[in-house]
């Protein structure tokens, strides 16, 4: 299978003042899937647990959630309390 030539910037000519220019695209997802997009893409070396080698997916090879109910029986806590990313998962299915 041939290789893909890289991706060029495609230039917008504009009305007003007749010039051009180039325009960046950002192409996002949710966290698993931003990996999927890059890998699929090209971008970057895959990671290779075996030789440590690559960027693309390393941290989805190691990450853990780990967490641990507490019940008080006389307080109201905010389950909210906390830091920000401090185990958050949202799933988009």
């Amino acid at each position: 299978m041939a290789k893909p030539p890289p991706a060029s910037p495609i230039s917008i000519a504009i009305k007003k003042s007749g010039s051009s220019r180039p325009i960046s695209w950002v192409l996002s997802a949710f966290q698993m899937q931003n990996v999927r997009l890059l890998l699929l893409s090209k971008i970057g070396q895959p990671y290779d647990p075996v030789s440590k080698t690559g960027v693309v997916g390393r941290a989805y090879s190691f990450q853990t959630v780990a967490g641990a109910n507490l019940f008080f029986e006389d307080e109201n806590l905010n389950p909210f309390i906390g830091a920000g990313a401090l185990s958050q998962q949202v799933d988009d299915l």
